[in-house]
């Protein structure tokens, strides 16, 4: 069986290379224009190999009209530069492209970043122009004692604006016909503190129903940025601040946030209020973001409405940890604690000298 051809493109702004690679030597090579027309020639090229499988790094947004351009009948990997960083010495385009060509081929592949459906691309656009503005200011100006001049003036600015909010208004409808078939999933998101009809259907517009692609909920929120990147040397863990992620997205989830600390009798209120105790409140907005985009992500994968833990929720090993400082403190003073089978818990040496089993 003859093996795949696999295509290896190093693209940049205005320019973008090619390499072709079958059976582990290299077939082919060209440069290509980023316009239309050469992007056409690109697939002509591709096609003229049998090439199904390309390959290119995420870098900016020139990757975007690539993929658009040659994803039709075939497999197209995005790759975060981080994972196919070439060897240093003897950077070149076309070496680059050679490099990302290899690495299609090696047993490991490349881990492809999330790219969704063609659809849900066209519907993120949507999202990210839908804008609100606020006119009641300037209608309330005009009641003030002004000049001719600049009642005027006002009232131009108050029309523009008036056009912007007819053309919001045309989005958003647009933006509720694409996502029809979505309702149940917009209706468990809501369920979610802080996240409203706008704020799910914003959501499902930028990435859709599908997060097969994502293991976990660590790599959908890793994804976003609001993951804690790693740095250990020597055994010695240091602060590595966040990934860079979805800006995006990183602000959107923001806004949830704080929405969801000021919903009275929301967990991830307490949860908010806890962690301002011991960090800064910033950085505890952006862990109750975390924590939104986990349930985001069970939400959408599971198919299941969010159930709030209330106040008193105590969550995993610290529900083990509490139970047995309240049995200790409790047998100090005097007191006898027994609890069911059914609340068995693994108890420490010094339980069991004062009498406790669980």
């Amino acid at each position: 069986m003859e093996a795949e051809v696999v295509c290896g493109l190093d693209v940049h702004r205005s320019v973008l290379v090619g390499s072709l690679r079958q059976g582990g030597r290299v077939i082919g090579c060209e440069s290509f224009q980023t316009n239309r027309g050469e992007l056409k020639r690109l697939d002509e090229w591709l096609k003229s190999h049998d090439c199904t499988t390309v390959g290119m790094e995420a870098t900016g947004v020139y990757w975007k009209p690539v993929y658009h351009a040659l994803e039709a009948g075939r497999r197209i990997v995005v790759a975060n530069p981080q994972h196919i960083k070439a060897m240093k010495g003897r950077k070149t385009d076309r070496a680059d492209a050679a490099w990302i060509a290899r690495k299609l081929e090696d047993e490991d592949g490349i881990r492809p970043s999330f790219v969704p459906a063609r659809e849900v691309r066209e519907t993120r656009e949507l999202v990210r122009g839908k804008l609100k503005q606020k006119v009641e200011r300037m209608r309330l100006a005009l009641e003030m004692p002004l000049t001719e001049a600049q009642q005027w003036e006002l009232r131009a600015q108050l029309r523009r604006h008036q056009d912007v909010e007819s053309e919001v208004q045309k989005v958003a409808q647009e933006l509720v016909q694409r996502l029809k078939g979505m309702e149940a999933e917009v209706c468990r998101l809501m369920s979610i503190p802080g996240i409203g009809e706008d704020g799910a259907r914003l959501l499902l517009g930028f990435f859709g129903n599908d997060l097969s692609l994502f293991p976990s909920d660590g790599h959908f929120s890793a994804w976003i940025g609001l993951s804690p990147g790693d740095n250990e040397s020597a055994g010695k863990r240091s602060y590595a601040g966040r990934r860079k992620g979805n800006r995006f997205l990183q602000g959107k989830f923001t806004q949830f946030a704080w929405a969801a600390v000021r919903t009275k009798g929301c967990w991830l209120q307490h949860k908010y209020r806890s962690l301002c105790g011991r960090m800064p409140k910033q950085k505890a907005i952006t862990a109750i973001a975390h924590k939104l985009a986990v349930i985001v992500y069970h939400v959408i994968k599971d198919g299941t409405e969010y159930k709030d833990h209330g106040l008193d929720y105590i969550p995993g090993a610290r529900k083990a940890g509490a139970l047995r400082k309240a049995i200790v403190l409790i047998q100090r003073h005097g007191g006898t604690v027994q609890l069911e089978q059914s609340h068995t818990i693994e108890t420490h040496p010094e339980f069991r000298s004062q009498g406790f089993t669980g």
